[in-house]
């Protein structure tokens, strides 16, 4: 098996700037030039098909058509730094530009449906984890950028649990930035993540945003860690408004089971190298269902039954908002022993009640905490001027008199 790629490639060193005075792109027949590469084209395709038919060794067939794969892409992103070059601003002088970077444009089409050839007809051997072309993904992300927008519009709109859109927001916020590769494994993925999700907005009634949108990642196999947090919490939050083991144990295997039904795209997943969303979900929730039954065999085995600690809330005068406000100028002014914001506000969550609300979820108090607005601001900065004004009354009173007798003054 021979590389067929040799004249396409001679064809492309031709269209380097540099070359362009010998190529005479303004003079030469480009129709003849054309079908020149066409007919390459067809006798490459022609090329692969025979390979496929032949008596080798499937690894080989392997290898064969993931060179020639990794060889048109190495030519697509070629022709494009050409591109970007006539295109500059100081190439005015270059002979021939504009018919050249129309010829370029063709090229890098023609080296598209090579690709996609591949695709089509040898999709058991096409490299998923080679990289996109540049010119590839400029005009994907083109396509994708509106509904990646949207989707983060809905996710926010609809008030998406924090830890729930924060996963997702990673996801796609590192997908785009220019310096991520992106192989045609990830694209794929992007593309059926955007299509699930948006679907989700459009057939949920509204209030059932968070499960379907678990489920729907579920079903993506979307083995982000960020999402397995989520989850995680999700449990544990339900888990602590428990009153005893047998409570946890039966929490546990309602969501076990829902794990075990949830379906999986056949081999589809955000990182192929990690275990599935399932595995890793299944795996926690069965360790956490043993130690549980291990704790409850111990109480029985042990001096009479033992009621589960569930520790009282105490309970305050104040909106979930302020106190997540209050909680936010401990951790920035470094008051907090620990840096895990997390924690934090997970033992807030689990130790506190708000004016209204007998039990604050975390992630309620995450979207206050990273979302603070002036008039919350305004509320909690009245509560701590009050605050230093009993200070100053009761443990500074000389300086509480004078800035008094001084404050009268400046009134007169």
């Amino acid at each position: 098996m021979k590389y067929e790629l040799k004249t396409l490639q001679e064809f492309v060193l031709a269209l380097a700037p540099e070359q362009l005075a010998a190529f005479d792109a303004g003079r030469r027949d480009l129709p003849l030039w054309k079908a020149s590469v066409e007919s390459e084209s067809v006798r490459i395709k022609d090329s692969w098909t025979t390979a496929i038919f032949t008596a080798a060794k499937d690894n080989i067939i392997e290898r064969y058509i993931q060179y020639h794969q990794t060889g048109i892409i190495e030519f697509a992103d070629l022709l494009q730094s050409y591109h970007d070059i006539l295109k500059g601003d100081n190439e005015e002088s270059i002979p021939f530009r504009d018919v050249t970077v129309e010829l370029i444009r063709w090229f890098i089409s023609q080296l598209f449906e090579l690709l996609n050839y591949i695709e089509r007809f040898f999709s058991k051997y096409f490299n998923l984890e080679s990289k996109i072309p540049e010119t590839y993904r400029a005009i994907s992300f083109q396509e994708l950028s509106d509904i990646i927008k949207e989707l983060q519009r809905q996710l926010s709109d609809m008030q998406v649990e924090i830890l729930l859109q924060s996963s997702i927001h990673d996801f796609l916020n590192s997908i785009v930035l220019p310096q991520t590769m992106i192989t045609f494994r990830k694209l794929i993925y992007l593309k059926e993540f955007l299509k699930e999700l948006s679907s989700v907005f459009i057939q949920t009634e509204r209030g059932d945003w968070d499960n379907q949108i678990s489920m729907a990642l579920l079903y993506l196999n979307y083995n982000h860690l960020g999402f397995f947090s989520y989850y995680q919490d999700l449990v544990n939050l339900e888990l602590a408004d428990a009153d005893n083991n047998e409570q946890h144990i039966e929490i546990l295997m309602r969501y076990l089971s829902i794990i075990k039904a949830a379906q999986l795209k056949p081999a589809f997943s955000y990182n192929p190298e990690w275990p599935t969303i399932k595995l890793m979900l299944e795996t926690w929730l069965n360790d956490e269902i043993a130690t549980r039954m291990l704790a409850g065999k111990k109480d029985f085995n042990g001096a009479g039954a033992k009621h589960s600690y569930k520790p009282e809330k105490l309970p305050l005068n104040i909106s979930v908002a302020q106190l997540a406000l209050i909680v936010r100028l401990f951790y920035e002014s470094g008051h907090f022993a620990i840096a895990n914001i997390k924690e934090i506000l997970r033992f807030i969550a689990l130790h506190y009640e708000s004016k209204k609300q007998q039990h604050i979820s975390t992630g309620s108090i995450h979207k206050e905490f990273y979302s603070v607005t002036q008039v919350t601001a305004a509320v909690v900065r009245d509560m701590l001027l009050k605050m230093v004004d009993i200070i100053n009354k009761r443990y500074f009173p000389v300086i509480f008199v004078v800035c008094a007798i001084i404050g009268s003054h400046s009134i007169i």
